[in-house]
């Protein structure tokens, strides 16, 4: 539902398609930048309101271009209710993913993805597409330049790091699973 211009049609078509009396069931990421247990020793905290604010910025742009909507997790038992289902129910995981040195093997996991989006090509990349969607939701360029300054050092900071075995933190999205009973 994230990636859909309009969720709520797709929501409506799955309550059509669901005999009277079934579930529907949706599991969404909440890919909020900066979550409660984000505790990135890198960038401080002046880099993780830029990131919150760019990340509003960049879900208004993409939500204005009918490209999805990353924060929809937190909105699913309204998205739910609208669409007609019954006693919409949510539940959010309350398990961060972790990266604490020795990397057990989901924390190794974890290691690898944070280590490949560390390379100077992926991180540009990831970059250079959310642009568009920043512009899209009103984001202005001072705050693009000096966001994309502190990011590049904490992708270096963090890349090293990684190398070396001693990074150390949690976080990324929060996964919602919402289900409601077709009338």
């Amino acid at each position: 539902l994230i990636h859909q211009g309009d969720p709520q049609r797709m929501l409506r078509e799955m309550v059509r398609i669901v005999r009277p009396g079934g579930l529907v069931v949706a599991v969404e990421p909440d890919r909020a930048p900066v979550t409660p247990w984000d505790d990135d020793p890198i960038g401080g905290d002046a880099l993780k309101l830029d990131r919150l604010t760019v990340a509003r910025h960049s879900q208004a742009g993409a939500r204005a271009m009918g490209a999805g909507d990353h924060g929809l997790g937190s909105r699913l038992t309204e998205l739910f209710g609208d669409a007609g289902l019954l006693t919409p129910t949510a539940w959010r995981n309350p398990t961060p993913l972790r990266c604490v040195p020795p990397y057990d093997e989901p924390g190794e996991a974890w290691r690898q993805v944070l280590l490949d989006a560390s390379e100077p090509d992926t991180h540009q990349q990831t970059l250079a597409a959310n642009r568009p969607l920043f512009q899209a939701g009103g984001g202005d360029d001072a705050l693009w330049q000096r966001w994309m300054h502190a990011e590049e050092d904490a992708r270096i900071e963090r890349r090293r790091l990684l190398l070396a075995g001693t990074y150390a933190a949690t976080g990324g999205s929060a996964l919602v699973v919402c289900v409601g009973r077709v009338p």
